[in-house]
């Protein structure tokens, strides 16, 4: 289905601009991503709209196989998905979440190189819609 196609663009391009660039001070505009990043609704929304719509690219590609055919954007909306939803449970929490060191790495301290990631996946799935994994 092609709204998926474009939802998928469009979140990559969201999550991965505001993972890469959100936490730096030389970017204009970095005043009102740090807002956006810090409001538990957005993260919330964004979170469940990220996995809903990895998934449903998982089961349905737009054109080719199965599974594969938009396996790595389905992978980094499935990563946006749960470090967002990750956020969002860390701000309303009262208890402490402690994760293994590795998925701390990845998941929090690594995000910016996360982000990067997500954009090229996005602008390659948005060039090349019909390419196998992409």
């Amino acid at each position: 289905m092609l709204q998926f196609y474009l939802l998928t663009v469009v979140l990559c391009a969201v999550c991965g601009y505001l993972f890469a660039f959100g936490d730096s001070k030389a970017i204009i505009l970095s005043e009102n991503i740090e807002n956006v990043q810090s409001n538990k609704t957005f993260a919330l929304v964004i979170g469940l709209l990220c996995l809903v719509t990895g998934i449903f690219k998982l089961i349905s590609p737009v054109r080719g196989v199965p599974v594969f055919g938009d396996f790595l954007p389905a992978l980094a909306l499935l990563f946006a998905a749960i470090s967002n939803l990750l956020d969002y449970y860390k701000a309303t929490t009262t208890v402490g979440l402690t994760l293994p060191n590795f998925l701390e790495t990845v998941l929090v301290e690594n995000r910016r190189y996360a982000g990067i990631i997500i954009l090229i996946i996005a602008f390659l799935h948005f060039l090349l819609p019909g390419l196998l994994f992409i």
